[in-house]
């Protein structure tokens, strides 16, 4: 029966650790971060340059995050000489022109989804505008057939937003299509402060649909676009006066998620949120206007 080097000490390999040993008896780790006498899951850990000469046969589990698995597996065979038949799973690939926004992001608003937030000064951003009375899965259907529309036209070399975009580049990715990274969920809420670098602070309260949300996430992760490790991120609007922040953080308890936030009110509900270990806040605040400066109403 093989043993298998791990490739990878990292916080997914833990989380996955159980999953992986009861199909593939480790015999220990590998990462080129590795250095002394480190261990991992109660496994000793080397270096690639020590791992490879110590086990030159040993069949190798790629153990890192399944959205990077193209890129190590690459490493693995072009840096270290691993031949590809070594690699227990190994993930066919192609190289196209595409962009790191379009593999592994998306910008969902109340009214419309994108694929990026810059057109970098020349581009159109790709993006879809919802009818009125979409449905949930109609949502999801039109996201996923613009992401579908672009990147075949990318790959057939064929007219669309992206095409002579600045960001574009050849990349590697896998044949079987990953989850995103990250979703960006715009609110478009009103706040309490007035930033220089925001349009919505003034925007009237608005009550957003969380039941509608639960089922656009539910149909996001049946279609295969989200997992439970793609983060979400509330932005363009101020959590701590939105009136159904508590529906709306549960709706997305099963995720991590980053709230963006001017910090200037202390809130129970996302205080509380937060000590549920999966979620973080980021302070975005700009302090170089004076209406920014000045927290009274004016």
């Amino acid at each position: 029966m093989s043993k298998y080097i791990y490739y990878g000490a990292n916080q997914y390999a833990a989380e996955h650790f159980e999953r992986f040993s009861k199909k593939y008896e480790p015999l220990c780790f590998c990462d080129r971060s590795a250095s002394g006498d480190a261990m991992f899951c109660g496994l000793p850990v080397f270096p690639p340059s020590a791992m490879f000469d110590r086990y030159p046969d040993a069949p190798v589990l790629i153990t890192r995050n399944i959205r990077v698995i193209v890129e190590t597996q690459f490493y693995l065979i072009e840096e270290l000489g691993v031949p590809k038949d070594r690699i227990v799973n190994f993930e066919p690939y192609i190289e196209v022109a595409t962009c790191e926004p379009l593999e592994t992001r998306l910008m969902v608003g109340v009214n419309h989804a994108g694929v990026c937030c810059s057109d970098f000064g020349k581009n159109r951003t790709p993006d879809v505008y919802f009818p009125d009375k979409s449905s949930p899965n109609e949502k999801v259907e039109a996201i996923t057939a613009l992401r579908k529309r672009i990147k075949t036209a990318l790959a057939n070399g064929e007219p669309c937003e992206c095409a002579g975009c600045v960001a574009l580049c050849t990349r590697r990715v896998s044949v079987e299509p990953k989850p995103l990274c990250l979703v960006e969920f715009d609110f478009q809420h009103s706040c309490n402060v007035k930033c220089i670098y925001c349009d919505v602070w003034d925007n009237k309260t608005k009550e957003l649909d969380v039941p509608a949300l639960r089922a656009i996430l539910a149909g996001m992760e049946q279609a295969g676009l989200i997992d439970d490790a793609t983060a979400l991120h509330f932005t363009r609007g101020e959590i701590a006066t939105f009136t159904q922040r508590a529906e709306l953080l549960f709706a997305a308890r099963d995720f991590p998620c980053v709230i963006f936030s001017n910090c200037t009110i202390y809130d129970d509900t996302v205080a509380k949120h937060l000590e549920l270990g999966k979620t973080t806040i980021n302070c975005s605040i700009d302090a170089g206007t004076r209406n920014t400066r000045d927290l009274r109403e004016n």
